[in-house]
């Protein structure tokens, strides 16, 4: 009986030590906060606003990250926006050596939207480029991004350190419905008084 005991105890144990595990995700001092390359780090924070929230999405150690390249390469940020209303949203690339005053054009495509290109002084030095992104690219949960390195093909190289996703959010209010669905009530309620019209000619 004793050894019964022990046994379900440590399965118990086994049991907690292994959710625990499973469900811890990275911490402040993962990505840009710490030595850790490679995490996707994503933090979600109140704002001032009532019922406002801010989530941010920090990648950095993707493939093709961290190296001084020329090949073109991409990057998923996601964002669950389940019953969300947007109210704002932007992209961060950190990059080196973008020489942009001189002709250096890497573009930043999102979603299959091109949305401009890497901005960055004379000389190899980190400087970050941030893109303002209509709602619509977010709502759909995956924000695809594709950097066209060297587009006027001049013989460019950089490297990107990280990207950052911000999202400015709100809970979708029962009391205001999706413009959807107002749309979908206007023709309910023109068609129902078309048939009202009908009746009374």
């Amino acid at each position: 009986m004793k050894k019964l005991i022990m046994i379900c105890i440590a399965s118990i144990l086994l049991l907690l030590f292994s959710s625990h595990s499973a469900n811890a995700g990275p911490s402040l001092e993962d990505g840009p906060f710490g030595d850790v390359p490679g995490i996707m780090n994503t933090t979600e924070t109140s704002t001032i606003e009532a019922n406002s929230w801010i989530t941010i999405q920090w990648i950095g150690g993707a493939p093709g990250m961290d190296e001084y390249r020329v090949e073109d390469f991409g990057w998923t940020h996601t964002f669950d926006a389940t019953d969300k209303r947007i109210y704002d949203a932007s992209l961060t690339i950190m990059a080196y050596d973008v020489d942009s005053d001189q002709g250096e054009l890497n573009n930043v495509y999102v979603n299959g939207y091109l949305m401009g290109n890497l901005i960055g002084g004379s000389g190899e030095s980190w400087e970050e480029t941030t893109f303002d992104l209509n709602p619509v690219l977010v709502y759909g949960g995956q924000v695809n991004v594709w950097l066209d390195i060297d587009a006027a093909e001049g013989g460019w190289l950089t490297e990107i350190d990280y990207s950052v996703l911000q999202v400015h959010w709100d809970f979708q209010s029962e009391a205001i419905p999706a413009p959807g669905a107002v749309l979908l009530g206007s023709i309910g309620v023109g068609f129902v008084s078309w048939l009202r019209r009908r009746r009374t000619l």
